[in-house]
């Protein structure tokens, strides 16, 4: 029997939801994005749902969400714990967000701690936090290293990659991680996270046209993937063509009226199309 899904509406910036089946489903950014004054409503849902099964997973996830817009950051820790050991562990911005909430909560160091001693126990699955978690303390080598060692095994680890090119980004080094996304596109080239990052890379070599080829690839696969809009975009209006970024910008948003990058690139280029 299939799983009744989430029923919400949005108003404004305020998501009503409905739980068809007593228990907590998966959100889309949007909604979650949109929760703000619902915030109290969600989790009196939520905890509901967790009462009745607590260890439903996207429950839990959802949770997690709220106590991290919430500014709670040491109940996001406590409820990704569970998280992080199954499916999400790959999942890149839930990932940023639990070691992000480590660091909010004063707890770095713990987590550190905690997750370097059972990657090296042989936990390998909890690799791409540990990279995270070196990576917001500012140990870019060492969180390179740990990146690198999950790719190894796993090169479309979305959140160890996106460690990785992002402590490239920092060294100002963007073409290092180019092995790393050209092995990870051999398994599946139509990964669209992996054509964003390296359209990144040939974006920083001045390869315009195949920057473009490659986001027009991903957009190709997903039409709606609001990060293959905006990146596209971007390209088009840093390069004279705000014309072709415009309708871009305006899908991304039709998508998910939440995306704050699509809004700022837009509103500056009908802010300049104006002056």
């Amino acid at each position: 029997m299939s799983e009744n899904a989430i029923g919400y509406r949005l108003e404004g910036r305020v998501a009503t939801l409905r739980f068809d089946d007593g228990k907590a489903n998966a959100l889309s950014p949007v909604a979650i994005d949109a929760l703000s004054a619902g915030l109290d409503r969600a989790e009196k849902e939520i905890l509901a749902a967790l009462r009745l099964d607590p260890d439903y997973p996207r429950a839990r996830k959802l949770l997690f969400s709220l106590r991290y817009r919430q500014k709670r950051f040491d109940e996001a820790v406590e409820v990704s714990r569970r998280l992080i050991e199954g499916a999400d562990a790959g999942d890149s911005r839930f990932v940023t967000r639990v070691a992000r909430a480590y660091r909010q909560a004063g707890r770095l160091e713990e987590g550190l701690r905690e997750y370097r001693s059972r990657f090296e126990g042989g936990e390998r699955r909890l690799g791409a936090l540990l990279c995270r978690l070196l990576f917001e303390a500012g140990d870019t080598e060492a969180a390179r290293t740990v990146a690198r060692a999950v790719l190894a095994t796993e090169p479309l680890n979305e959140a160890a990659m996106d460690t990785a090119f992002n402590v490239a980004m920092r060294q100002g080094r963007p073409g290092d991680v180019e092995p790393l996304l050209e092995a990870a596109l051999a398994v599946n080239g139509r990964s669209v996270a992996h054509l964003n990052y390296m359209a990144f890379v040939r974006e920083s070599e001045g390869d315009l046209p195949g920057a473009e080829r490659l986001l027009l690839d991903a957009l190709e696969v997903d039409p709606e993937h609001g990060a293959s809009l905006v990146n596209l975009g971007r390209i088009y209006a840093r390069h004279g063509r705000p014309d072709e970024a415009v309708p871009l910008l305006r899908r991304a948003l039709d998508g998910n009226p939440g995306n704050a990058d699509a809004r700022k690139l837009l509103d500056q280029i009908e802010s300049e199309i104006s002056d």
